[in-house]
């Protein structure tokens, strides 16, 4: 038998032990690979190897899904009317059963030591509301920093602001200010301040959800480390805040990290890993990373992008969303816009987005503007009501 001959027989013998065998595919490693023959000779050798479970269906779909610590530590059954506060960040996040809405609030400060008479950390509980109080008057609390204090009726001089929020159970309050120029931060004697307007907001939904039956209930929380998921037009984003440990508590910064990881691909479905790395290298240092998620061979990778604000992705002539974070100045965020909105920005628009979180989408009718927010949307804290207003261009 001539060399051609077993070469022609060999090459028969190994067709038939493979027919038998799906999704096989045969690559070439020195050509490329051609669409006709499933298999092609390399050099009288064949490589055949099954690479299905090598290879993701592909798809338009984003790889995440949206999901935020803070909207996993709301009540699960959405029922309740329930204030979350995180005194690492000066943040409250408020759900009315229906929709949510976010606030920059001053929570206690720490001078000196624990424990000491200079400690004035508001507490990690879980509170029930009693009841709401407007236009309060100010009783100088029965502490060493408060002796000499005299009673202040209702008026901008008053400490609690025009309205105070009494939990069960508890001297800690929730009310306004009366600072010139609020800003948030660890200033207060431990209780939560707020902007006048939104105590006064707040103050008149708790009064209806009390009205009704409903509990309202108050969850402070310590979370330096927050993570949260979004999507831009398919594409997936982690969004990593790093908080200073202020209160110098003992927190497993990588711990935190990993869990809220593994709740994220829970809450996904899916079934493998994420590189964790490049988070991890900025636990130590507290400030705003954004990441934009890939998916690799056998794990979900991330890849740094430059961190901004505010976001402007053009849906088509007449629509247009914008993506609105924490972290930066509003004057900065109002560049953006004016950047991306060119001709048709307009200082209503501006002062209609910029203030709150959320994913906000523009619809431009002539001379008409209508905004709408979503729910389930970046930081998951914007409200779901339209805001409706005209101009002409």
């Amino acid at each position: 038998m001539s060399i051609k001959t077993k070469i022609i027989l060999g090459t028969m013998i190994g067709v038939a032990c493979v027919a038998g065998i799906s999704s096989i595919t045969t690559i070439n490693t020195k050509k490329p690979l051609v669409d006709s023959p499933k298999y092609v000779k390399i050099k009288q050798k064949e490589i055949r190897f099954d690479i299905s479970k090598y290879i993701k269906p592909l798809n338009n779909k984003p790889i995440l899904k949206e999901w935020s610590l803070y909207g996993h530590l709301l009540n699960k059954d959405k029922t309740d009317f329930e204030i979350l506060v995180n005194t690492a960040g000066c943040n409250m996040i408020v759900f009315d059963g229906k929709e949510y809405s976010y606030h920059d609030v001053i929570v206690g400060k720490l001078r000196g030591r624990k424990h000491s008479k200079y400690d004035f950390r508001t507490p990690k509980r879980k509170m029930r509301v009693s009841h709401v109080v407007f236009n309060p008057w100010w009783h100088p609390p029965h502490r060493w920093w408060a002796k000499k204090e005299k009673d202040i009726p209702p008026g901008p001089d008053n400490p609690l602001g025009p309205v105070k929020i009494i939990l069960k159970n508890s001297s800690y309050r929730i009310h306004g200010n009366n600072m010139k120029l609020f800003h948030s931060g660890h200033i207060s004697h431990g209780c939560i301040r707020m902007r006048n307007d939104e105590a006064i907001e707040l103050g008149k939904k708790i009064n209806g959800a009390l009205h009704y039956g409903k509990k309202v209930i108050v969850n402070i929380v310590y979370k330096p480390v927050v993570l949260e998921t979004f999507n831009i037009e398919n594409t997936s984003f982690i969004f990593l805040t790093v908080y200073p440990n202020y209160y110098h508590e003992k927190v497993n910064y990588k711990k935190e990290l990993k869990t809220q990881v593994a709740l994220i691909l829970k809450h996904s479905q899916e079934d493998i890993s994420l590189d964790i790395t490049p988070l991890l290298k900025n636990l130590r240092k507290p400030g705003t990373y954004l990441y934009r998620v890939k998916r690799g061979l056998d794990k979900i990778v991330l890849e740094k992008q430059e961190y901004a604000p505010l976001y402007v992705v053009k849906n088509s002539k007449d629509t247009i969303d914008v993506y609105v974070n924490s972290g930066m100045s509003f004057s900065t965020k109002r560049k953006i816009l004016k950047r991306g909105l060119g001709e048709r920005y307009n200082n209503e628009i501006a002062n209609n987005i910029i203030y709150k979180n959320g994913k906000y989408r523009i619809i431009f009718n002539g001379d008409s503007i209508n905004i709408t927010t979503s729910q389930n949307s970046f930081s998951c804290f914007t409200t779901t009501n339209p805001v409706n207003f005209s101009y002409n261009f």
